[in-house]
């Protein structure tokens, strides 16, 4: 499986808080395995992609409203 990186993988790697917080979540819903270390790398990302599946945001290339409101994430999307 070839995954395309894109600019809001990139943002969300980068974010030495947000990385985590997600990687947090994943894990309590099963859909990843600890433990959250920040390195939001394919796994994560395939991980996250299930949870959008899952959740049916309709987000499925990035980090949208949706996707964070149903993660229950705080932060502010541009």
């Amino acid at each position: 499986m070839t995954l395309e990186v894109k600019g809001w993988l990139f943002a969300i790697a980068d974010d030495a808080d947000l990385a985590p917080q997600i990687q947090i979540l994943l894990i309590s819903l099963s859909l990843l395995e600890p433990p959250a270390d920040g390195k939001f790398g394919p796994v994560s990302v395939i991980s996250f992609r299930k949870f959008q599946e899952l959740a049916k945001t309709g987000e499925t290339d990035f980090l949208g409203a949706v996707t964070a409101n149903k993660q229950g994430l705080k932060i502010v999307l541009a």
